[in-house]
């Protein structure tokens, strides 16, 4: 079941919730008072990021795969029709 709420960032978005209608209502409050919106969430890596000293980059999945497997990628970041995804990569190396 999708329902819509507010976050505790205040952003509004939908969400899938599963369970029984108990299980979906503790959900809901627990998103509402400690959730962070997909688009806050995003903000927040990026600000960890730049303080280890990396730099976002979007780059060839298979580049990714083949030389920084080991670097974090960005939540969502992935495109299926460019088959790129948004890398954090040390500033040194861009």
């Amino acid at each position: 079941m999708k329902d819509y709420i507010t976050f505790s960032c205040g952003h509004k978005g939908e969400v899938e919730l599963f369970g029984k209608n108990e299980e979906r209502q503790k959900k809901v409050e627990y998103l509402e008072k400690y959730g962070v919106c997909p688009r806050r969430k995003e903000e927040q890596e990026k600000e960890k990021a730049k303080k280890e000293g990396l730099a976002p980059k979007r780059i060839n999945y298979w580049e990714y795969k083949s030389k920084y497997s080991k670097c974090k990628s960005q939540s969502g970041s992935y495109d299926g029709k460019t088959k790129t995804i948004v890398v954090y990569i040390p500033e040194r190396e861009i």
